[in-house]
């Protein structure tokens, strides 16, 4: 027969002492057929019990075979006989302790004639408790560091290690007088002493620090994953103690005399000898990533160059502002300046240059309906700029002069003609009206 024990996970609760539980180690029985050894771990038991491991030293037992079972516990049981454990298809004798009190072993002897795939080894111990005496006097507090519990002790000014064995380790401080509440901050044990205002750290190694300044009756301490936090009695108050020591108090506000304190993962929580509890928020700075700042306007230079001489009617004076308003130098800003028919521009803005040109008589021609060139734009400028425009808008208004001699153009031009004596007036433009434009 062979028989192919599963390696298990058995959960127990230990300290003042509780103990209870069951641990199955699952067997396969089959006669001479190899079979698969598998080794697993049973689901994950609740978090307020200590586990055990169960193995075998013989995973393919056959006829007269025997195998050494192993029990080792995590935290020494109060008490682990045999007929806390039942195997299938087999029985349990010899359990016995070693040299280490965490282990125990015990003979698993197959019963004969069996074939089957599906047996378990099961221990039930049932609950139970186990008390260390030894430790100072009046405890008042008690705290795990992830292997010891520690305590606490109030009037013998001591603190005491206890080893999941059950050994007991007295520190006798140099701790701050009256431990009342003690604290594990993941390296070292800490300890609120109410008698003597202060708290102690103590290392691993027992060396022990005490920091006094924290606050009137410690009574309450509490690690924030960076900070102790002590609870001040007296002080009405807690304490944000850092890793170089510095300290910072904070009111508990409408809670007096808290006793006890506790992080919530956010904020910490006081208990108060006035029936209420207390909220202490983190206080919350913080400093943006730097930004620039540039809201002075760059000088810019605007330049536009506009006709100016004399003409027909004066247009009322530019204002800073109306120039202001008006858009980069574009054709549009030089049709309004050449609409206002002054020169120099008496209010020319900041930033801008205003340069008014004459417009000269370059014409080596005659001109009239038909005529298409360069000198028909400057003569439509300059009756557009001396009052007499081609058009209000559109195609050879002000700013929007053409290189084609129309109608329009000739309308303008005879207005002009008549305006300065010129006969006939028709809208010709010969050598007798080149003559007095040029002048």
């Amino acid at each position: 027969m062979k028989i192919y024990p599963h390696v298990t996970i058995f959960n127990m609760k230990t300290y003042t002492k509780l103990l209870a539980g069951i641990v199955t180690a699952a067997l396969i029985v089959t006669p001479f057929v190899p079979v698969f050894a598998f080794s697993g771990v049973l689901p994950v038991a609740p978090a307020n019990v200590s586990q055990v491991q169960i193995s075998m030293n013989n995973y393919a037992l056959t006829v007269g075979q025997t195998a050494v079972v192993t029990f080792t516990f995590l935290s020494a049981p109060t008490s682990f006989i045999t007929s806390y454990i039942t195997a299938s298809n087999g029985t349990i004798s010899n359990l016995a302790t070693t040299s280490n009190p965490l282990v125990y072993t015990a003979t698993f002897t197959p019963n004969t004639s069996v074939s089957s795939t599906v047996n378990t080894i099961t221990v039930n111990i049932p609950l139970s408790t186990r008390t260390y005496s030894g430790i100072g006097t009046q405890p008042l507090a008690i705290a795990f560091d992830g292997t010891n519990m520690w305590t606490a002790n109030y009037n013998a000014n001591s603190v005491n290690k206890v080893s999941p064995t059950g050994t007991i380790t007295t520190y006798a401080m140099l701790v701050g007088t009256g431990p009342d509440n003690v604290a594990f901050d993941g390296t070292n044990m800490w300890t609120a002493n109410a008698n003597g205002n202060s708290v102690t750290e103590i290392s691993p190694t027992g060396a022990t620090t005490t920091y006094s300044g924290t606050g009137s009756q410690p009574e309450g301490i509490a690690f924030d994953g960076t900070n102790m936090w002590t609870a001040n009695y007296s002080g009405n108050s807690v304490i944000e103690i850092s890793p170089t020591g510095a300290t910072t108090t904070y009111s508990t506000g409408a809670g007096t005399h808290p006793t006890a304190i506790a992080f919530d993962g956010t904020n910490m929580w006081t208990s108060n000898g006035n029936n209420s509890v207390s909220k202490v928020t983190f206080p919350i700075n913080a400093v943006s990533s730097n930004y620039t700042i540039n809201t002075v306007v760059s000088a810019v230079t605007q330049t536009v160059t506009y006709a100016s001489g004399g003409g027909g009617f004066a247009s009322p004076a530019v204002t800073a502002q109306v120039l202001s308003s008006i858009l980069a130098p574009s054709p549009a800003t030089t049709a309004y300046l050449n609409s206002l028919q002054q020169s120099p521009l008496p209010s020319c803005p900041a930033n801008w240059v205003c340069v008014p040109t004459l417009v000269t008589s370059t014409f080596t021609r005659n001109l009239s309906v038909g005529s298409i060139g360069a000198d028909v734009r400057i003569l439509q400028t300059y009756l557009n700029t001396h009052g007499y425009p081609i058009a209000t808008s559109g195609p050879g208004s002000l700013g929007n002069e053409t290189t084609t001699f129309g109608d329009l153009t000739k309308t303008a031009l005879a207005l002009f003609q008549k305006a300065h004596d010129i006969t006939p007036a028709t809208g010709y433009f010969g050598s007798i009206t080149r003559k007095i434009i040029g002048n």
